[in-house]
Formats: C-alpha cells, sequence, structure tokens
C-alpha cells in the first residue's frame, strides 16, 4: 500500500495470497521492488509505481529479501542466504 505523507489515500499497489514486503523505490519513482513470499520462498520483484507489470528479478534458490536501489537506479542489492 502506499498513501500520503498526511496518511490519507491509501491505494493498494499489490496482491499476493501470501506476503510482499520490504519495498524500495527506485530513485526515479517510476518502480518499486519488493520482496515476495512465493510458494514458501522469498524472491525479489519489480513493479512499476501503479503495481503494474510485476516481473519476477531473482532466480537462486536463496531466500532473497531486502531490496535497494543504486542512486542512479541502474542496479538493485539485496540479502540472500
Amino acid at each position: 500500500f502506499t498513501m500520503t505523507a498526511a496518511g490519507d489515500n491509501e491505494t493498494q499497489r499489490t496482491t499476493n495470497p501470501e506476503a510482499d514486503d520490504d519495498a524500495a523505490w527506485s530513485p526515479d519513482g517510476t518502480r518499486f521492488a519488493f520482496t515476495r513470499s512465493s510458494g514458501g520462498n522469498l524472491v525479489i520483484f519489480i513493479a512499476n509505481a501503479d503495481g503494474n507489470g510485476v516481473v519476477r528479478f531473482t532466480t537462486d534458490g536463496g531466500a532473497d529479501k531486502q531490496p535497494t536501489w543504486s542512486p542512479d537506479g541502474t542496479r538493485i542489492a539485496w540479502v540472500s542466504n
């Protein structure tokens, strides 16, 4: 979900029956990376700012979480086991 700084206009950005966490906005605000629980595994996904265009980013078998964008928005770092 997102909302204004005043705490209104709450908008759901993702839909997943499990969990979506750790959202990190790209520096230009056009996309966000997030951790999704998928079949019991944690995977990094990227979506457009409106929540559409969701694509899987990580493909390894580890638990991937806490994505963060480089200042220029060309790379993403994350924690994995």
